[in-house]
């Protein structure tokens, strides 16, 4: 998958840091174009702008399961009465009052999750890739990247009460076969042949 000068690449303005400046500095060499999605009223990602938003052009879609930001979100105040008798003894003469009532209020926190299935599709429908940041939805939720039908997912350890600078990157096979090496000795990438020919090792030996 290659990105060319004037493609698209939609992301959220809630994504993380970490999630965006690659495709900052992807642009500034490229010239391809970022599109950023901004938020609703209530703060989560307009998921009908980015829908909108997603063209020919769009070669990809950068998104997170759930926010880093945002991560749970939807605060709902809830008043819960229950009724209850006790006794007051504040005085001679008030030595008995009855109380009858008693208010309690809690604060209730939905999670923001993005509808990734849905958008998989909208991305595909035009032709374009997408990447979901999986960091904070993997460690609480079941996450199936062939039923939302994702193209690449990533999420990392320290996330899930593991060591720091890990992680993983899932891809759809015949997507990481066509892609060059990233990281790594360079000499590990390739089977050099002595008529100035090269192939790329097996997809499970590649960083």
């Amino acid at each position: 998958m290659k990105v060319e000068c004037g493609k698209l690449i939609v992301l959220t303005i809630a994504e993380h840091h970490s999630a965006i400046v690659p495709w900052q500095l992807l642009s500034e060499r490229t010239g391809a174009v970022l599109k950023f999605v901004s938020l609703t009223e209530d703060e989560v990602p307009d998921v009908k702008m980015l829908q909108e938003l997603l063209s020919k052009k769009t070669k990809l879609v950068v998104v997170h399961h759930v926010s880093n930001m945002l991560g749970m979100h939807y605060p709902y105040n809830c008043i819960f009465t229950q009724q209850k008798d006790f006794k007051l003894y504040k005085s001679k003469i008030l030595n008995c009052t009855r109380a009858t009532l008693i208010s309690s209020r809690f604060m209730f926190i939905a999670t923001s999750v993005l509808p990734i299935k849905d958008i998989a599709q909208w991305a595909h429908d035009v032709g374009a890739r997408i990447l979901v940041d999986a960091c904070q939805s993997v460690p609480h939720m079941v996450v199936d990247v062939q039923n939302l039908g994702v193209d690449f997912l990533v999420a990392s350890s320290h996330k899930m009460c593991g060591p720091t600078g890990v992680g993983f990157l899932y891809g759809k096979s015949e997507l990481l076969a066509s892609m060059p090496p990233f990281l790594g000795k360079l000499l590990g990438h390739y089977r050099v042949f002595i008529f100035g020919f090269y192939v790329y090792i097996n997809l499970g030996e590649k960083t």
